[in-house]
Parts: C-alpha cells; structure tokens; sequence
C-alpha cells in the first residue's frame, strides 16, 4: 500500500468519526429543543406555585422546609415553588438530611406525572 493510500485511508477514518459525532450531537441539540419547547408551552403562573399549596405532592411541609434550606430560599425556605424545584438537581435533594433515594422517588414519580422535569 502507498503512503498516499494509507493518507487516504486514515482521512476517510477520520471523516466518518467526525460524522458519528456530528450525529450525536445533532439528536442531543434535538431532544434540548423538545425540552425547551416543552417548558415554553407551560403557563408561568404554574411554576411560581408553592410546593405546601399543591394537593397532591408527595412529601409534608417539613420536607419542603428543608428543601427550601437546602436550595438557599431565605425568605421563608417553606415557599420553595415549582420553578425552583426543576431548576435544582436530584443531587442537591439527597443532600436534605433524612430524604434518601425513597422519598427522591416519591418527588421524581409526582414530576412526572405533570410532565416536570429536573432542568439540572
């Protein structure tokens, strides 16, 4: 094989490497625009509710007091709304002393059941 071949070969390597990625990142740019679309589509007033003030979450006011205290909500930690909820991660919930991956269920299993997403 010619060193021009092997040249050739190695650029048509590299080509479809970069093509592979191209992809990937095309359908992860796909699915953000699907969760953007989804969040522009839902009424602001929804997310400024109060966690204590919705009939069916899962967890009593104390957990969302300590929720609040973790998320830094100084005003009053017991006012944590929907919108700062998604905007926190699952991570920083296990952080709340006493909320393990049981009650992090209860509260991913209540999201999804009107369509909320962790935006972390």
């Amino acid at each position: 094989m010619t060193s021009k071949e092997i040249a050739i070969r190695e650029m048509e390597k590299e080509i479809q490497q970069k093509e592979r990625e191209l992809n990937q990142l095309q359908e992860e740019l796909l699915g953000m625009k699907e969760k953007l679309e989804e969040y522009k589509n839902i009424p602001d007033s929804y997310y400024d509710t109060t966690l204590v003030s919705c009939e069916d979450f899962p967890l009593r006011h104390q957990w969302c007091y300590r929720i609040g205290k973790i998320l830094g909500i100084s005003e009053h930690p017991l006012n944590v709304t929907i919108n700062e909820l998604i905007h926190s991660s699952p991570k920083q919930l296990l952080k709340v002393s006493g909320l393990g991956k049981g009650k992090l269920g209860l509260i991913e299993d209540w999201m999804e059941k009107h369509d909320l997403h962790f935006l972390s």
